[in-house]
């Protein structure tokens, strides 16, 4: 008697375990297909390629380089700028994907600065929402003001204090290929 029962928890404990195993397998596999529609729409509207040359681009994008600054090095490239959802910078985690997220970083805000894109003049702005302080190719930018970006800009993200550099970014941004306007 005791073996039986033995035997059906047993059998019991392994269409658990098979159970859990096509669950995660399922989920897995869900994950997997999710993230490469997700890569597949980035390559459709970066206008980059891993090497870092031109390709025939179908939206207006930018890149930005983090020059000076505890993250220094750090670029993200293959924004898509597009009308009336603003690119974010800022220590926040959440512009980890849609913008540039400089966690750590004492001299930039949780939510420093945006950079808004108008569609019909083909113009980016930067506006100040910190209380760091910021700079768009040298001139001052007031909290809660704004400066156009050129094709080049360079800003800078807070004041610096003793210990830590503020944060210097190069800002590139590229327009749509004449065939695809």
């Amino acid at each position: 008697m005791m073996s039986t029962v033995h035997d059906k928890l047993a059998a019991k404990r392994d269409a658990l375990i098979a159970s859990v195993e096509a669950q995660t397998a399922e989920e897995i596999a869900k994950l997997r297909s999710d993230f490469e529609e997700m890569a597949k729409a980035f390559v459709a509207e970066s206008s980059l390629c891993a090497a870092g040359t031109m390709v025939e681009a179908t939206a207006w994008t930018m890149t930005l380089r983090v020059l000076e600054g505890p993250h220094a090095g750090l670029t993200a490239a293959g924004l898509v700028l597009r009308e009336g959802e603003p690119v974010r910078l800022g220590r926040s985690f959440k512009f980890s994907v849609s913008g540039l997220s400089l966690p750590n970083d004492s001299s930039v805000s949780e939510e420093h600065a945006e950079i808004a894109f108008d569609a019909a003049r083909g113009v980016a702005t930067f506006t100040d929402d910190s209380s760091n302080g910021s700079y768009v190719d040298g001139a001052e930018v007031g909290r809660g003001s704004s400066a156009e970006l050129g094709r080049t800009s360079e800003f800078v993200l807070g004041n610096g204090d003793d210990d830590v550099l503020p944060t210097k970014v190069a800002c590139t941004i590229f327009a749509p290929t004449a065939a695809t306007r």
